[in-house]
């Protein structure tokens, strides 16, 4: 008698382990908003995105364009995971940021400046439709200011940020 119940138990527990999924075909992983921007260049290590950057018109990440006479610096949110549902977040600049890595000397102020809110624009929020890992979104400048001899040999300094997701967390690394 014994034996034969041990054998139950065995079947049981075969039939059980046999009916769940393939782990290979489980999802995996996080679902976090992240800015690819932030690591495209620098890989993660200081999240600088210098523009003008790219080799030719099909790569620079930038787009030019005549008609307004602005520059727009081509940005986005990604979603990383097995998660693909909708989601928005908030864009924003961080002057405070870029204040104190002048502050703390990261950045020469004799050649490096924070780039006045007055040469740029902004969408307030993203929306990435469900179905989409990810959305772009354009840093406009504007093009005649970027010329002012006041800036010959200068870097200006933006920080742009993504926040308040509607769904998911962010990546802030």
């Amino acid at each position: 008698m014994r034996y034969s119940s041990f054998l139950f138990i065995g079947w049981l527990a075969l039939f059980t382990v046999s009916c769940q999924k393939d782990d290979s075909r489980t999802p995996y992983g996080m679902s976090k908003i992240y800015m690819p921007q932030a690591i495209v260049q620098s890989g993660g290590v200081n999240n600088n995105y210098s523009v003008p950057s790219g080799t030719d018109s099909s790569t620079y990440n930038y787009e030019i364009d005549s008609k307004t006479s602005r520059l727009n610096v081509i940005l986005g949110a990604n979603l990383s995971g097995p998660a693909a549902g909708a989601y928005t977040v908030g864009v924003q600049a961080d002057d405070d940021s870029v204040r104190r890595l002048l502050a703390a000397g990261v950045f020469d102020t004799s050649t490096y400046k924070l780039m006045p809110a007055s040469m740029y624009t902004l969408p307030a929020q993203l929306s990435v439709p469900a179905g989409a890992r990810g959305g772009t979104f354009y840093l406009g400048l504007d093009i005649g200011m970027l010329k002012a001899d006041s800036l010959a040999g200068k870097y200006l300094l933006l920080a742009v940020r993504i926040a308040n997701p509607s769904l998911y967390t962010l990546d802030t690394a």
